[in-house]
């Protein structure tokens, strides 16, 4: 076949496709439902023979139709959204093994990479995820907190050791937070405080009075002398058996001992 042949041919279907898109269009869809199973396995098959093929062709596309690529995507993202969640949760459903292993996987691989992304996305995002976040607590507080307590009860081992790890960084964040949430703090250890004198159908401020009346009378039965050390200089009175978890015990004089504020750290693991 000649160049002019070839020209005229080609020049000839682009007149009749123009003409007759919609027919073609029709035709395409009724012959692609008909024979769905026919052109998977022939696009199976194409692609196991010319992998290389389509990757070149791909990043050669998308490296010369990045912005066109990136436009058309938020469109479709910003019009399909139901469908979008939709079909991640089926295939989610369908293959957790797999996407867990895969991210496990690319995490171990990764880890620098990540950790560096994370940190700059979180350093030009502060303000957007801060929102984000607080909106997400305050229409989750139930789940937050069965999260929080399920992952607290599984992972008693493993917090215990970041605690150990981390004291100096811990204790600067309390002493921060404490700083710029005075009066969140404030109302935390009211709450706390209300809980502890119930077992002695005690009010808040009940029950602050008969601790102090407690801690007093324990430094007065040691002589206001650390049991430890022996220290007279900043003396605390330390519940032997913690009062958060056995507040019936927390006005019991048994169950206090006095220790100096450095033997009190210690105890309680602080520096």
């Amino acid at each position: 076949m000649s160049l002019q042949s070839l020209e005229h041919r080609k020049q000839y279907l682009q007149e009749y496709y123009k003409n007759n898109k919609d027919k073609i269009a029709e035709y395409d869809k009724e012959y692609n439902k008909n024979n769905k199973n026919k052109i998977a396995e022939y696009d199976k098959e194409y692609y196991k023979n010319n992998k290389d093929k389509i990757a070149t062709k791909k990043k050669k596309y998308y490296k010369n139709n990045k912005d066109k690529i990136a436009i058309k995507g938020k469109k479709y993202r910003k019009n399909n959204k139901d469908k979008i969640a939709t079909k991640k949760k089926k295939y989610y459903k369908n293959n957790k093994d797999k996407i867990v292993t895969k991210k496990k996987k690319y995490y171990k691989n990764n880890k620098d990479k990540i950790a560096i992304k994370g940190k700059k996305y979180y350093k030009n995002n502060k303000d957007k995820i801060a929102i984000k976040t607080a909106e997400y607590r305050k229409n989750n507080k139930d789940k937050k907190v069965e999260y929080d307590k399920e992952y607290r009860k599984n992972n008693k081992d493993k917090m215990a050791e970041y605690r150990k790890n981390n004291k100096d960084k811990i204790a600067e964040y309390d002493k921060e937070y404490r700083k710029n949430n005075k009066d969140k703090y404030y109302q935390y250890n009211i709450k706390r405080l209300t809980k502890l004198g119930l077992p002695f159908k005690m009010n808040c401020t009940e029950y602050c009075y008969a601790l102090l009346s407690w801690s007093k009378y324990v430094k007065e039965l040691d002589n206001n002398m650390c049991k430890n050390c022996s220290s007279t200089e900043k003396l605390n009175s330390h519940h032997i058996m913690p009062k958060n978890l056995f507040p019936e015990l927390s006005l019991d004089i048994d169950n206090g001992i006095t220790l100096c504020l450095k033997c009190h750290y210690k105890v309680h693991g602080k520096t």
